[in-house]
């Protein structure tokens, strides 16, 4: 009787611990299901090997992220995880892959990106990462494109910006539109340089009190000018777009600065400025009807499929019909313009520079940043990455 109770009680506490073990497995899965798709074959591997590496999923996400990535050295990832099989203290095994000790509160659904040895030294600050803490979302599955956003900021932006981007509502909403945070830093930096020649050419300043979605609405508009302004090649030798040219007493002149766009929008009462992005993409032209001081008409002038040039609107003050007169000399305008060889392959003549960009606008921001955080100086992007960017800020929305 005695034999088989003993065997009762052996079944019963190896189906328990069977169990036991089975719930483990599955709770481990299931933590494991919370990290980014693409790390999780590897961090299955890594808390394979020990109990030990297997805590660290739940009490330290970032360190196993930064462990199974790759993105530091061997012998770093060897210190490491000699660390977690000593039983050392979470701070120290942070500090051995360069990390600040409050990255230890960040979710595993944050690590859409690795945190690597090359982040700026406010993310090893404890006050820094309790604030950013503070901060996050308090749905999970948004934290990623917070944490995205923040390592951008530290990368391209001071501390009160991480601190302002972070703080940002918009990252609780569960749909919101890609954020090309290096264009608002530059937005951000660009307010306060007010004596250079793009800083000179910001509307509105940034300052820590404003809203995303006003900066996103701000930043296109501010460098869309600038580029306009600043960084084209000029019109390429016996162009006739960009010269004035008289007929009678009226002439008609190009419109070659965001300056002259807006002066010209202002005395026509009219929404001329919002054809600058289409100038700086080389898809139009615009042009000034004047009789000495008094400006007439306003003309944009485009490419039809055939390469011959074209008036899409011809517009008088507060979009009025142009005068006879006017009209006669645009399409003198159009003569002489049709006549001249090689016109149509000229239009687009003036481009955009990325040595200029690169000269005027890009290189002084990165030099800072650079400056202040101690890293080398972030590449200079192409005007076409830029002007994809500036798009997406164009389309920014969050709801």
């Amino acid at each position: 009787m005695n034999v088989a109770l003993v065997h009762v009680v052996a079944d019963a506490v190896a189906n328990a611990t069977a169990n036991a073990a089975s719930a483990d497995g599955r709770n481990l899965q299931s933590q494991i299901a919370r990290y980014p798709y693409r790390y999780r074959r590897r961090i299955w591997d890594f808390t394979s090997e020990n109990d030990r590496f297997a805590d660290l999923a739940w009490s330290c996400p970032v360190a196993v992220v930064a462990i199974v990535t790759r993105r530091r050295k061997d012998a770093v990832r060897r210190a490491a995880k000699a660390l977690v099989l000593r039983g050392a203290p979470l701070a120290e095994v942070l500090a051995a892959l360069g990390l600040g000790s409050w990255t230890r509160k960040l979710p595993p659904e944050a690590l859409l990106e690795p945190l690597d040895g090359s982040l700026p030294e406010l993310f090893r600050r404890p006050e820094t990462g309790r604030a950013l803490i503070g901060t996050m979302p308090r749905d999970v599955r948004l934290a990623g494109r917070w944490m995205q956003a923040v390592v951008a900021a530290s990368r391209h932006g001071d501390e009160l910006l991480v601190a302002w981007l972070a703080s940002q509502r918009a990252f609780a909403c569960r749909r919101m539109s890609p954020l090309p945070v290096r264009l608002v830093a530059l937005f951000a930096w660009y307010s306060v340089q007010r004596e250079t020649p793009a800083g000179a050419l910001v509307p509105i300043h940034w300052h820590p009190d404003m809203s995303l979605e006003r900066v996103v609405a701000l930043a296109p508009h501010w460098l869309t000018r600038a580029l306009h302004d600043l960084c084209h090649r000029g019109e390429p030798k016996g162009s006739p777009w960009g010269q004035r040219a008289l007929f009678g007493d009226i002439s008609v002149v190009p419109l070659t600065s965001c300056a002259a766009v807006a002066d010209e929008a202002r005395v026509m009462r009219n929404c001329l400025a919002q054809y600058v992005p289409a100038v700086v993409a080389g898809q139009c032209r615009l042009y000034s009807f004047r009789r000495g001081r008094e400006v007439l008409a306003t003309m944009e002038v485009r490419l039809d499929a055939r390469g011959k040039p074209t008036v899409p609107q011809l517009k008088g003050p507060g979009n009025a019909a142009p005068t006879e007169e006017v009209i006669a000399a645009s399409y003198d305008w159009l003569e002489l313009i049709g006549k001249w060889p090689g016109a149509a392959a000229m239009f687009r003549g003036q481009g955009l520079c990325d040595a200029s960009f690169d000269r005027l606008i890009w290189a002084p921001f990165a030099a800072d940043v650079a400056r202040r955080t101690g890293q080398r100086a972030a590449p200079c992007p192409s005007i076409a990455e830029v002007q994809g960017e500036i798009a997406l800020l164009r389309r920014f929305s969050c709801r």
